[in-house]
């Protein structure tokens, strides 16, 4: 599509652990806020749609499709709310960076969306939502081109996520 523009997209949204840009630099929102585990390119429009919306298994991709990314309206999605899902290439990524954000910064504060999250639960995920990030680690296993740039963001911010080196704890 011709003037398609890209923007850093946070895979789970930031809006789910109260961050703003009033943080201070040193405030654990603000780090996750740059956690590059977390951070993607995307489609800026692709991007705007996704907005703070749980992902989900979608059916029908009416409300947005581009051909990588995709979302149901909240009626047609079997969840009662609107839900998005990348292409299949991407899926595990996506489920290792939510399993990954709500391990490492499990101490913010989290707010729910559509029920998505739960401060009560562990790992904070609705049964549905974890149930599709499950189904998306399965069927999109770590692969050479993910361990590569999980090696480059250690090198930068100084840890790893145990969700890619032992793609195993996640059952």
């Amino acid at each position: 599509e011709s003037g398609c523009s890209l923007n850093i997209e946070h895979c789970l949204p930031k809006s789910w652990w109260g961050w703003n840009k009033d943080l201070a630099s040193s405030d654990p929102a603000w780090i996750a806020y740059k956690d590059l585990y977390n951070l993607n390119p995307s489609d800026q429009r692709a991007n705007s749609q996704k907005s703070n919306y749980a992902p989900g298994h979608v059916k029908k991709g009416d409300k947005f499709n581009n051909g990588s990314f995709k979302m149901d309206a909240a009626k047609s999605s079997g969840y009662g709310y609107i839900c998005w899902e990348p292409a299949e290439e991407y899926r595990g990524a996506f489920a290792r960076a939510y399993f990954y954000m709500a391990t490492a910064y499990e101490h913010l504060t989290w707010t729910a969306y559509s029920q998505s999250i739960s401060n009560a639960r562990y790992l904070m995920f609705s049964d549905s939502i974890q149930k599709v990030l499950l189904d998306w680690h399965g069927a999109d296993p770590v692969c050479d081109k993910v361990i590569c740039r999980a090696d480059r963001s250690s090198d930068s911010q100084h840890d790893r996520n145990p969700f890619i080196d032992y793609p195993e704890v996640v059952e």
